[in-house]
């Protein structure tokens, strides 16, 4: 699969999430960039998953309690369209975003 980091960081701009949330998001990623050193392709990975986790959470995204968080992953887990290595990516971004 060919990634696209760039553009990835332009859809999580052109999103309909709040200001707040994309800038949220950005820290992570700069944070994962500068002190993980992690490639491009895996900045992707986590861009991805975190508009997507921001888009399900709403409002709660930010400050989410654990019911909130349990909410989000049984949302994922119902979804038809994702896998089980795609939920257990899921959880491994909620597992660092949210340490």
């Amino acid at each position: 699969m060919l990634t696209n980091y760039p553009a990835e960081l332009g859809r999580l701009e052109r999103s309909h999430l709040r200001p707040e949330v994309k800038n949220r998001i950005k820290e992570f990623l700069n944070y994962l960039q500068a002190r993980e050193e992690l490639s491009e392709g895996r900045l992707y990975f986590y861009c991805v998953k975190l508009r997507k986790i921001a888009g399900i959470m709403g409002e709660a995204f930010l400050d989410p309690d654990d019911k909130d968080v349990e909410k989000a992953l049984n949302i994922i887990k119902s979804s038809s369209s994702y896998s089980e290595w795609t939920i257990e990516a899921f959880k491994q971004v909620f597992k660092k975003f949210y340490k």
